[in-house]
């Protein structure tokens, strides 16, 4: 254990820290089996709106109004100075979401990031400590994360923050599914795939809801959801869905977000067996259309499977469409991969068999906090967990 300093531990100004947080973010990069730093640049807070309001910027009469509160997805940054320098930062968003079909507000971890230079010296203690006196209103039923497996870093942080309230319990594995831009798919005839229009959103929203209904943890996918996603979400739009119709109705819907505007991966370091897939990527790349693949340092550029539903008995439905789609990405030359994530027990999850695509884990863990609500490890996992990675 490092020495401990003191901090002006503050809520995060969204002009004054920018540039400092863009930079922060570079040079705290995830580590697991790919080591990949995170390109914030040049608006470190665009990724947080996605989730909502900025808390410091509510309005006065919203402050006042709790009830009116919980129903407006938020999120706190705060950061940590010394000596006049940002040397860490805890981002929370609040999610209004559903548990056994009953309302439920979580609290998830975003960023919690300190400087190489500050490590093991009580950076994400000091915020854990500032956080429950800035906010003591604040009601919340559970906090939820998601820890990349050999991010020894992130579990060492969800235990040192504030360890007399949060123990981690463990809530089972997503599988993170790259799927590969070098391998070409036989697509099936006269399969239709058709761009989704404004006419077709409250099709869209019925179908998700529908899908994800018996899932833990999933918002309320109405259709003022479903428009407030894509008004915040840059560079993703209703053009970038893409249907499937059998009788006139939609049967499989997938959308992929290119986050380009808002973030950009960098891997700074690789395992000997990707490297060898890197080096066989190279090799395909000279006999297929493909990208150029990725470079050690470089910004990869990537499509996330933002929505992905089908109604029963259509699952082959889904699972040709995404060849087709694949097939479109590949030959456009642009994306390095497509990323998916599917809880250990989705449906979805036995649809990608056969795919060209590498998987890493992630575990979710989570505690309740100060409401009174409680769930155990089994009734939290008894259905399929729905998190967003494209918002992690």
């Amino acid at each position: 254990m490092g020495q401990r300093l003191e901090y002006l531990v503050r809520d995060a100004d969204r002009e004054q820290d920018n540039e400092a947080l863009c930079r922060l973010s570079l040079r705290t990069p995830m580590e697991s089996q790919v080591t990949v730093a995170i390109d914030r640049s040049p608006e470190f807070f665009s990724f947080y709106d996605l989730h909502g309001m900025f808390n410091v910027e509510f309005p006065e009469e919203l402050q006042n109004d709790t009830e009116l509160a919980r129903k407006i997805n938020s999120y706190t940054c705060t950061v940590a100075m010394h000596e006049g320098r940002l040397v860490g930062t805890l981002a929370i968003a609040h999610r209004h979401v559903l548990f056994n079909g009953e309302p439920l507000v979580m609290a998830y971890p975003m960023d919690a990031r300190v400087d190489p230079d500050y490590q093991h010296k009580g950076v994400l203690r000091s915020i854990g400590m500032y956080l429950p006196q800035a906010y003591p209103e604040v009601e919340i039923d559970c906090i939820m994360g998601v820890i990349l497996r050999g991010n020894r870093k992130a579990q060492g942080a969800s235990q040192q923050t504030v360890p007399q309230h949060f123990i981690g319990r463990p809530a089972g594995w997503f599988n993170l599914v790259q799927f590969s831009m070098y391998w070409p798919y036989r697509e099936r005839k006269g399969l239709k795939i058709e761009q989704a229009t404004e006419d077709d959103l409250d099709e869209i929203a019925q179908l998700l809801t529908e899908f994800y209904s018996d899932h833990n943890f999933a918002p309320r996918m109405d259709r003022a959801w479903l428009d407030d996603m894509l008004q915040r979400s840059k560079g993703y739009s209703v053009s970038d869905i893409s249907l499937v119709r059998e009788n006139g109705r939609i049967a499989a819907l997938v959308g992929l977000w290119d986050q380009n505007p808002i973030r950009r991966m960098v891997v700074l370091r690789n395992t000997w067996p990707i490297r060898l897939g890197i080096f066989a990527a190279r090799l395909l790349h000279l006999l297929i259309p493909s990208p150029v693949p990725p470079r050690t340092g470089k910004p990869m550029r990537s499509l996330f499977i933002k929505h992905i539903a089908h109604r029963p008995g259509h699952e082959q439905t889904l699972r040709e469409m995404l060849k087709v789609l694949l097939n479109r990405t590949r030959r456009g030359r642009n994306h390095h991969f497509v990323w998916g994530s599917f809880y250990e027990s989705s449906p979805l999850l036995p649809l990608f068999k056969g795919f060209s695509a590498t998987r890493s884990y992630s575990q979710a863990v989570y505690a309740p906090w100060n409401s009174g609500w409680d769930a155990t490890p089994e009734q939290v996992s008894a259905k399929p967990i729905y998190i967003d990675f494209s918002m992690v």
